[in-house]
This record gives structure tokens, C-alpha cells and sequence, in this order.
């Protein structure tokens, strides 16, 4: 077990650690996602649905700008959320 730097307050946290013990940030996005708890479920149900649609028209030889536009209004969800 090391301590590693948290990169959001700068204090020492271990590097087993999900989140720094100080000012609870995430050391990782997965720990980032995992802690948004609804919003993080909404947004990998809004990309895994944008995943298959775009899989489903690349198939079927049809635009994919649906599946995409989906998932980019996910990641969109997901910033504005992480920013309150």
C-alpha cells in the first residue's frame, strides 16, 4: 500500500483507496460514474441504448447519427450533472 497524491486537494490518500478521505473526489472515472448513483445508471442506460442503435443501423446499412446523437446527448448529460 503506497500514498499517492489526491490530484483535486493535494493531500495524501492511499492508492487503494476509490475516493480521497479528505474531500471525497474519485480517483478514477469508474469511482467517478459509480458515485453519481442515479445520474450514473441513467447515463449508462442512455449509452448502452445509443450503443445498440448505432450498432442496429450500421447493420442494416442506415445512417448511425441516431445511436451517436444519443450517446453524445448522454456524455452531455454526465458533464452538466458532474458540474453541479
Amino acid at each position: 500500500m503506497a500514498l499517492i497524491n489526491c490530484h483535486d486537494c493535494g493531500k495524501e490518500v492511499s492508492d487503494n483507496a476509490r475516493i480521497c478521505v479528505h474531500c471525497g473526489n474519485p480517483k478514477n472515472e469508474s469511482a467517478f460514474i459509480q458515485n453519481l448513483g442515479i445520474d450514473g445508471l441513467i447515463f449508462k442506460m442512455i449509452i448502452s441504448v445509443g450503443l445498440l442503435m448505432t450498432i442496429g443501423n450500421l447493420i442494416y446499412n442506415k445512417p448511425a447519427f441516431d445511436g451517436l446523437t444519443l450517446m453524445a446527448f448522454g456524455i452531455l448529460f454526465l458533464l452538466i450533472r458532474s458540474l453541479r
